[in-house]
């Protein structure tokens, strides 16, 4: 909001990343992305956008209403967070395999967005997802 008159302020072109989006149906989906723990995750983005995903991508896009989903393909835990660890990568660098987690979102002439989390299957409290403040797959960071 502008501070002035508390009207909606338009952003031009907003890049922000997803990470995180891991998990699978139960705890038997052992991969290289990171340990099983069972729970889908999914993002819901509700409003107009457009998404950049890594050509290895293991996050499924989809439809739900008029929303565009994106749900978790592999299995992973706090073992694979990005910046942090070993198969996430440590700060600065990011590895590919939490690219391959991620969504970057890109949203045109924007003053609100809708977005939603859900975990598909089990009822798993300690499931997350990350969202950082600019493009990490296109490595869009913002001017200083």
């Amino acid at each position: 909001l502008d501070t002035n008159t508390g009207n909606p302020v338009t952003l031009p072109d907003l890049h922000f990343t997803v990470f995180d989006i891991d998990g699978c149906p139960n705890s038997s989906c052992p991969n290289d992305y990171g340990e099983p723990l069972a729970g889908l995750e999914q993002l819901r983005v509700c409003s107009d956008h457009s998404t950049i995903l890594t050509a290895n991508t293991q996050v499924t896009e989809g439809t739900s209403g008029n929303c565009k989903t994106y749900t978790s393909n592999v299995a992973g835990n706090l073992d694979n967070q990005p910046y942090t660890t070993d198969i996430g990568g440590h700060y600065p660098n990011l590895s590919d395999k939490a690219k391959d987690l991620s969504a970057e979102l890109v949203f045109k002439n924007l003053q609100q967005f809708e977005m939603g989390y859900k975990v598909l299957d089990v009822d798993n409290d300690f499931r997350t997802m990350l969202i950082n403040g600019y493009g990490e797959i296109t490595e869009c960071v913002p001017p200083e």
